[in-house]
């Protein structure tokens, strides 16, 4: 429980999920996929939802894109009508020189969301950012699948930190406040960080290139969040 204003407490619940199987065999797995997070949320009576996702569009996305992304975003809003949904926040465009595979969710309790402000980061030099109230929102923020740049940082890792081949990872960021003015700042990072390509190579050293990698691309991540906080809101992030 994250506590704000008033002695006011918000349940908050972060997940992370490889939805790879969702995408490839979405008449078998997508709706006991929606039912369960439906439960957890039930379970844990949770006001704020953070739903990070993994390989989106699943092992077909050079062919079929991302057909599917609606329908989970459909899937999880109709599991939850009791809470408002940011909708999937999703780089559309599969290229390979952007696409990094990763979708976020977020939703929020009907009943809590005068609570919960979003960030605006600036669009413009010279502009400045805000958090924007959730009570106007009476859909979606991102009605169709999409990345509004306005609300979130999507970023791919640069060459230099890939191996042999050039893989969908990077990060997108989004920025919460919980409680309303005042109250505790979050930044949420969806991370999709390298692997392994090879056991044997990744055995071949004490410190294997892979954790290496893995080791700056969070290092990337973390200088990125602290140069953001230079021009972000007073309270920084967590």
């Amino acid at each position: 429980r994250l506590a704000v204003r008033r002695r006011l407490y918000m349940r908050v619940l972060l997940l992370t999920h490889n939805v790879a199987g969702i995408f490839d065999d979405p008449d078998e797995a997508l709706r006991p996929w929606a039912d369960g997070l439906a439960a957890l949320v039930q379970r844990t009576r949770a006001d704020f939802i953070a739903l990070h996702m993994q390989e989106v569009g699943g092992s077909r996305w050079r062919t079929c894109g991302l057909d599917g992304a609606a329908a989970v975003a459909g899937a999880v809003e109709a599991a939850l009508p009791d809470h408002w949904s940011s909708g999937m926040m999703v780089r559309t465009d599969t290229a390979e020189d952007g696409f990094t595979a990763l979708g976020s969710i977020y939703l929020v309790r009907r009943s809590a969301m005068q609570l919960v402000r979003l960030w605006r980061w600036k669009e413009a030099e010279g502009a400045t950012g805000a958090f924007e109230s959730l009570r106007a929102a009476d859909g979606p923020l991102v009605p169709q699948p999409g990345l509004p740049s306005r609300h979130c940082r999507h970023e791919r890792f640069p060459r230099h930190l890939y191996g042999s081949t050039w893989s969908r990872k990077g990060y997108l960021l989004t920025r919460w406040q919980l409680g309303g003015g005042g109250g505790a700042v979050l930044d949420l990072v969806n991370v999709h960080n390298f692997h392994d390509e090879s056991n044997l190579a990744a055995l071949a050293a004490g410190a294997s290139t892979y954790a290496s990698c893995r080791q700056q691309a969070l290092s990337l991540v973390t200088a990125a969040l602290l140069g953001l906080r230079g021009g972000g809101a007073a309270g920084g992030g967590a």
